[in-house]
């Protein structure tokens, strides 16, 4: 069994792996971690922003909708809800993550929601 520290650099490579475009390899190391860890976020994440990098926003909600605990995951599942054109449902999740404690990106996505739907957010 691997220790969290390898759990925890593997996930660093699978980042950066696809924040360089090799989306192959980051599917394989995202894959590995969430074997490694099943029940942490690290390894859906990763595999729902491939989900979203593919224009697949169903699986990047299957991947995350367990994970509600976690303001990055809901970040990502809210992004994937908005992608999918589910406005509504994207603002309800996004303001879920802000009150977990989530970055600006959730407050950017949510700012970007009211804007197009003239709403408040």
């Amino acid at each position: 069994m691997l220790e969290a520290v390898h759990v925890r650099l593997m996930a660093e490579l699978g980042f950066t792996a696809l924040m360089r475009g090799r989306d192959e390899e980051a599917e394989r190391i995202f894959l590995g971690v969430q074997a490694a860890r099943p029940e942490q976020e690290a390894g859906p994440i990763g595999l729902a922003l491939l989900a979203l990098k593919r224009n697949e926003p169903d699986a990047a909600i299957r991947l995350l909708k367990e994970f509600t605990a976690d303001e990055r995951a809901l970040t990502f599942l809210g992004l994937a809800y908005y992608r999918k054109g589910d406005t509504e449902r994207a603002a309800k999740i996004l303001n879920d993550a802000l009150n977990l404690g989530a970055s600006d990106l959730a407050a950017d996505l949510l700012k970007a929601i009211a804007e197009e739907t003239g709403g408040a957010g």
